[in-house]
């Protein structure tokens, strides 16, 4: 947008004042969605189109892109990923559940992320989806940092219950029910072994 390029021929007489004006002020246009937003709020984006998606994103050039990057646009980072909290009301939430995937592959998520995002009180969906990514990837990437007497997160889904449970509170026996023990759910439990 031509008058972003003016803007950053004229950065050098903004003050601060005027920075901190453009920086909380809806002024960026968001391309199909007839909309303008904060400069906080949306992002550059990135080669991966895909991922594109999951953000408000912009990029009007390389001079415009430098002035929007002082009014506050930023680079999505992995952080920015992890801390994807949406309401499944949003009207993406159908487009976040299906590239949830997607994202996961692209922070890494750390065991401490990834058994968060697996527990409550994640949206079901995206929990699933967490669970199954640890599982896929625990002997790739989590094995060596896993110790099920260290994990105070209640990641693992009961069924006699709606319940979640630590990995040292959850039984595989149906007759530990009898004690109101947690049972990890049926179809866990041929990877029981691997989570203590």
């Amino acid at each position: 947008m031509k008058v972003f390029e003016y803007l950053y021929s004229r950065q050098h007489d903004f003050t601060d004042a005027d920075w901190n004006i453009l920086n909380n002020s809806e002024f960026i246009p968001i391309k199909n969605e007839n909309i303008h937003i904060k400069p906080r709020d949306c992002f550059f984006k990135l080669k991966d189109e895909k991922l594109n998606e999951f953000f408000l994103c912009v990029d009007f050039g390389t001079k415009a892109n430098e002035f929007l990057s002082k009014c506050g646009v930023k680079k999505q980072t992995s952080n920015d990923f992890a801390e994807i909290k949406v309401d499944p009301s949003h009207k993406l939430w159908k487009l976040y559940v299906e590239k949830f995937p997607v994202i996961l592959e692209n922070i890494n998520p750390n065991l401490e992320k990834i058994l968060n995002l697996a527990a409550p009180p994640t949206d079901l969906k995206l929990r699933t989806t967490a669970l199954k990514y640890f599982i896929d990837n625990f002997d790739r990437k989590y094995v060596g940092v896993y110790n099920p007497g260290m994990v105070n997160i209640a990641f693992l889904p009961c069924s006699n219950s709606n319940a979640y449970a630590r990995p040292l509170d959850c039984f595989i026996n149906d007759e530990c029910m009898i004690m109101n023990f947690q049972i990890i759910r049926k179809d866990l439990r041929s990877k029981a072994e691997k989570f203590g």
